[in-house]
């Protein structure tokens, strides 16, 4: 097993970063025929500040914060949050389940 995993060595390899440079860098077929994202719901984007590199955006951030009913919190952790700082994630999360949804005609935007 890889240190820290569950995983067995010989299977980690630089395949993994495959989904990463497909969204960065436009760099595979399928790409072509990708759908683009729009957010159609309420939304919870949680994110970690303290790692190596961004998985999203600024305009991903604006784009969810633009959605009614969605939020956008950062954290002072790396990208495993819930491991980071539980408590605080656990709470993040019920506060926003327990929040009442935008009325019906907003969410048809």
């Amino acid at each position: 097993m890889a240190e820290g995993t569950r995983t067995k060595a010989q299977s980690i390899s630089g395949h993994l970063n495959c989904p990463y440079a497909v969204g960065w860098f436009n760099d595979h077929p399928a790409r072509r025929t990708a759908m683009t994202f729009k957010l159609r719901w309420p939304m919870l984007f949680i994110y970690g500040r303290r790692r190596p590199f961004q998985f999203h955006t600024r305009n991903f951030e604006q784009a969810v914060l633009a959605r009614p009913g969605s939020k956008v919190m950062a954290f002072r952790s790396g990208h495993w949050v819930m491991r980071e700082q539980p408590d605080a994630f656990n709470d993040a999360v019920l506060d926003w389940l327990q929040t009442p949804l935008p009325a019906p005609e907003q969410l048809a935007q």
